[in-house]
């Protein structure tokens, strides 16, 4: 906390990645509110041109983190077995995660990847249907955004970043099974239309701007 003091009072501009991010920053340090302004991030490491809907069956599964909570998605996925899920890929996600999608489904389900280079992870993107990230602590969720790009369905935990970022662009659970049942039991199916729409939302071109825009409104200052 000292250190995030320091940055506000230090600082003319900061730039926040989301809403969620500027809300928090704005709560801990109400000074912090003038000299501040959102600007999502781009699609990392995803090219533009990746955007493709496979209707592979595939879901993937990216970090090992806590937050990431990759541990509830299998635990969600093993619970209610979707008849449209045809295998898993995991790059990074925990033993945990491989143990209960191995007890659930078989040990031939799940692909399990480590450390792989960039071009291994477009392509899991791309070969996959489905991306599915239940954490509830990012700050942004970059990797939402680079499944989105790649032509994705992305099932992500209802809360108000994700609501912020994806619209109705996104399948969402809750912390209700019972609701999740109901929502997982057809295939996760957002009109390519509607995603390719919130996807012009992320952009570094739009990014570079708002903060060089914003870097010379806190020099003017």
């Amino acid at each position: 906390m000292w250190d995030l003091k320091r940055t506000v009072s230090r600082a003319n501009s900061l730039v926040c990645i989301s809403q969620r991010t500027y809300d928090d920053l704005v709560t801990a340090l109400p000074e912090a509110a003038h000299k501040s302004v959102v600007a999502w991030l781009g699609p990392g490491l995803v090219p533009p041109s990746s955007f493709d809907s496979t209707v592979s069956g595939r879901l993937l599964l990216i970090g090992g983190a806590a937050h990431k909570d990759n541990e509830s998605a299998a635990k969600l996925l093993a619970k209610l077995d979707p008849s449209w899920l045809t295998g898993i890929t995991g790059i990074g996600v925990s033993d945990e995660v491989q143990s209960i999608i191995g007890e659930a489904f078989g040990p031939t389900f799940g692909t399990w990847l480590k450390s792989v280079p960039d071009e291994d992870v477009v392509a899991a993107y791309r070969d996959s249907e489905f991306f599915m990230l239940l954490g509830k602590d990012e700050g942004f969720g970059l990797p939402f955004v680079e499944a989105l790009a790649s032509g994705c369905q992305v099932i992500a935990f209802d809360q108000p970043l994700t609501r912020e970022l994806f619209g109705n662009a996104c399948t969402y659970v809750t912390a209700n099974d019972e609701e999740n049942a109901k929502v997982l039991k057809d295939r996760p199916s957002v009109p390519e239309a509607v995603r390719r729409e919130i996807l012009e939302r992320f952009s570094w071109k739009k990014f570079a701007d708002t903060v060089i825009d914003k870097a010379r409104s806190g020099e003017a200052e």
